[in-house]
């Protein structure tokens, strides 16, 4: 304890302050708390993002804390954007919009996202991504990105997600905000739950005592009580990212869906021959549930992540959560 009283209690504060700091606020301390999940076997099925310690605390989207739900009767549209889209751009615009947009919906008594959806309901031709860009940025600025993405040999250069990096840097987070935005939240709308709708959620989403380490952490996703060699399928059609095994998800399926929306499947009993990089569709069989990794009984733990930041998956189930 000598050398306590000799550098003081003032430098032992703003050394341990700085330690913390370090920690919880830098690129080094995400790649520290990384390591110290790795080495005891926790989740580190998402790489760290370093530049996610340099962003506010503000939520990833404002309807990931305030869900929405689509309409309960179907409204004819005739050949206009079709649900879940048009909910989407009714609660899930960006504030403020990009200057484009204003631009391009003008001035009136109604809403924005009213005069959006006009006029997208008039240029509609079946690609929402496509007609959510040309929204944000106007159609020649995206058609300048596809073609340099075709020049360099870019795979499938129409879709946003590839040609993104050929925009200037204004137009990728004006389209970003207004695609991403949108079409993540269409994802949420539009999910095919894992499992059959009757089965209910045994341990919901958010803090609570661990089953196994007996300590206060937060429960991810929800937990979906079902018998060994259930059916899963994927809530949403997209791309698998990771399948495999560890110690506390057991194994394990990660898809990546439009708009920054991915969804995991733990604790399962076969996989499906799924790899990185291949497609499902909705509703597709991915494998079949159990009881591996740290798990108390047969379930499969349900995720849902907006932008990489796990969210309560109950409120988007069809007639809500139970």
């Amino acid at each position: 304890m000598r050398w306590l009283f000799r550098f003081g209690f003032v430098d032992l504060f703003v050394v341990v302050v700085a330690v913390v700091a370090v920690w919880s606020r830098t690129p080094v301390g995400a790649l520290g708390q990384w390591g110290v999940a790795w080495v005891r076997g926790h989740d580190t099925s998402t790489t760290p993002s370093l530049l996610a310690f340099f962003r506010s605390e503000a939520p990833v989207a404002e309807w990931a804390d305030q869900p929405i739900a689509l309409p309960d009767t179907a409204i004819d549209v005739g050949d206009g954007l079709p649900e879940p889209y048009r909910s989407a751009v009714r609660h899930g615009l960006p504030d403020p919009l990009p200057a484009a947009t204003l631009a391009l919906v003008g001035e009136g008594t109604d809403t924005p996202a009213d005069r959006l959806i006009a006029w997208l309901d008039e240029h509609w031709e079946g690609d929402p991504e496509g007609a959510l860009e040309r929204a944000a940025i106007g159609d020649e600025l995206r058609q300048r990105a596809i073609e340099r993405a075709t020049a360099t040999g870019v795979e499938d250069p129409e879709r946003f997600a590839n040609h993104r990096r050929f925009l200037s840097q204004q137009a990728e987070r004006d389209a970003a905000a207004l695609v991403d935005g949108v079409m993540g939240l269409s994802v949420v709308l539009d999910l095919r739950w894992p499992v059959d709708d009757d089965v209910r959620i045994s341990s919901p989403f958010g803090y609570r005592i661990h089953p196994v380490l007996k300590t206060k952490k937060l429960h991810n996703g929800v937990d979906l009580p079902v018998p060994i060699g259930t059916p899963l399928h994927a809530a949403q059609s997209g791309e698998v990212i990771k399948a495999g095994e560890d110690s506390v998800s057991g194994k394990f399926v990660i898809l990546q869906h439009a708009g920054g929306i991915s969804t995991a499947y733990c604790h399962m009993s076969e996989l499906f021959g799924k790899s990185a990089g291949d497609r499902v569709s909705k509703g597709e069989i991915i494998g079949k549930s159990g009881n591996t990794g740290r798990s108390t009984g047969p379930h499969l733990h349900f995720i849902l992540r907006l932008d990489g930041e796990a969210i309560d998956p109950a409120p988007y189930r069809r007639g809500g959560p139970r």
